[in-house]
């Protein structure tokens, strides 16, 4: 097959940007699987963990460096993007990773082993039927008894309206010559003309200019990825469960936390219909609905085993906070979602003296006045607002320490030469902390030994230095106490 053949019209003329996403991270989707009750497939830190479309495999490097006794590959159709993955982990002397330039009808071929987890975010929707049944059959082949695949993708009812504004986009971005980002500049204006000329698309359904002003900031080559593959399409969680169902894999619950707690979303009489619905499949779809979802991050679990007790397995897992206690109030998400002040207070100064679960806290002083219901809730919530984090068992966090230590300062370094790293591996939980630009070269100038001031000056031109050491004064005070708390220094 020709070179230009084997990306099915996927762009490959630009690299992604370095984003990290949440719900890749193994123990975020061991949590929501222990909270809906099904025994996530991490074998005490010794798992194979394979991630597909990687991009430029922030998260495989990440979650490599913090947990040293698994196991994980990464594959990429982009060249680019493996060779810098790849020459990052050799950097940073990740010994159990490994990055290949991989297509999807080169799986077969590929002699990967049997998997433990199969995770792809940003690939179901942005493929054909062709490589989706490729990974299919890599699953079936490749994917152990217990095993889970992860899968994000574009949802039904909430993206019907947005793909008519993506194709009349396409046919700007297709008759356009020159490079991508002019080609994503002709896309966007061309959205928005038609926007202006009253188009009765826009007049009926509103929210797609907001939508589209939106997206309109965001970096082009993000946009490209995003929006002007070849192939662009949005599911029914029907489809998506029919298609994986043949090879033993049921639904378990969702890797974004946010979108397990249901008594945030649905109110009492969404909550009523739904409790009739005895069907998961059906049960999805309607809440699906009931919330024009737009996205979807699902984990679906092969032979799923059910946990002995439930609420049990998860009040014994350690969690650490990633907020201090005098900043709880700020804690919040979309509708004013937020943990009772009191009890996340509570909970992030326990976690002051270290990670701990909820049996743990509950016989803590702090929480004396706290059910284990409401401990729970508000540990929860702060979870879904990236305030909590399930935490590492401690022995092997001397030996993490040191491998994301190696890591950060590689991709610290990459914030002197322009790039943004969306993430900072986390000992502690074995995730990332997201961080500006400047808070990134801040820590690269204490690891180094360097006036953080002036890197930052250097780094980023045209600051005010009085602002710059304004921030940085800031951050030390507020910032460090939480990250040396989370073992990043």
């Amino acid at each position: 097959m020709a070179a230009a053949d084997r990306s099915y019209g996927y762009v490959t003329e630009v690299t992604y940007p370095f984003h990290y996403y949440r719900e890749l991270n193994p123990h975020i989707q061991a949590l929501t699987l222990t909270s809906a009750g099904l025994t996530p497939p991490l074998k005490d830190g010794r798992f194979t963990y394979i991630e597909l479309g990687c991009g430029l495999g922030l998260a495989t490097l990440v979650h490599a460096a913090a947990n040293p006794d698994a196991h994980f590959i990464a594959t990429d159709i982009i060249p680019e993007h493996i060779a810098i993955a790849g020459g990052i982990a050799k950097q940073a002397g990740l010994d159990n990773v490994e990055f290949l330039e991989q297509s999807f009808e080169e799986l077969a071929s590929a002699g990967l082993p049997a998997c433990d987890i199969v995770a792809m975010h940003g690939v179901w929707s942005w493929i054909n039927d062709l490589n989706r049944d490729l990974i299919l059959k890599f699953i079936d082949r490749n994917l152990n008894q217990g095993g889970a695949m992860y899968v994000s993708y574009n949802a039904q009812p909430g993206h019907g309206a947005i793909m008519a504004l993506r194709e009349a986009m396409m046919v700007a971005y297709r008759s356009t010559e020159g490079r991508v980002e002019h080609k994503v500049e002709a896309a966007l204006l061309c959205g928005h003309k038609l926007r202006q000329l009253n188009a009765k698309y826009f007049q009926a359904n509103p929210l797609v200019g907001k939508y589209l002003d939106d997206i309109t900031p965001l970096a082009p080559n993000y946009l490209a990825h995003e929006y002007f593959n070849a192939d662009w399409w949005s599911f029914f969680f029907r489809q998506v469960a029919g298609q994986v169902a043949p090879l033993g894999l049921s639904f378990g619950t969702s890797a974004h936390v946010m979108d397990t707690l249901e008594f945030v979303h649905c109110d009492a009489d969404m909550r009523a219909e739904l409790a009739q619905i005895a069907d998961g499949t059906d049960r999805e779809t309607i809440k699906d609905v009931l919330l024009n979802r737009q996205f979807r991050r699902d984990l679906f679990v092969r032979d799923a085993a059910p946990l002995k007790n439930k609420t049990a397995a998860f009040d014994a897992l350690p969690f650490a906070s990633a907020v201090l206690p005098q900043n709880v109030e700020r804690v919040s998400g979309p509708g004013g979602v937020a943990p009772e002040t009191d009890v996340a207070r509570a909970i992030a100064t326990i976690h002051l003296r270290g990670p701990a679960s909820v049996s743990a806290m509950a016989t803590q002083a702090e929480c004396a006045a706290f059910s284990a219901d409401r401990i729970r809730e508000s540990l929860l919530i702060m979870a879904a607002l990236g305030a909590a984090e399930p935490a590492l068992p401690s022995a092997t966090l001397a030996r993490r320490k040191t491998r994301c230590a190696r890591l950060n300062e590689i991709l610290w370094d990459r914030a002197t030469r322009g790039d943004d790293v969306s993430a900072t591996a986390v000992p502690v939980t074995g995730g990332a902390v997201g961080l500006s630009k400047a808070e990134q070269l801040f820590l690269l100038a204490n690891a180094r030994g360097q006036d953080a001031i002036d890197l930052v000056m250097k780094a980023i031109p045209g600051q005010d230095r009085a602002d710059i050491a304004a921030v940085h004064q800031t951050f030390s005070a507020t910032r460090i106490p939480l990250l040396r708390n989370l073992g990043v220094v």
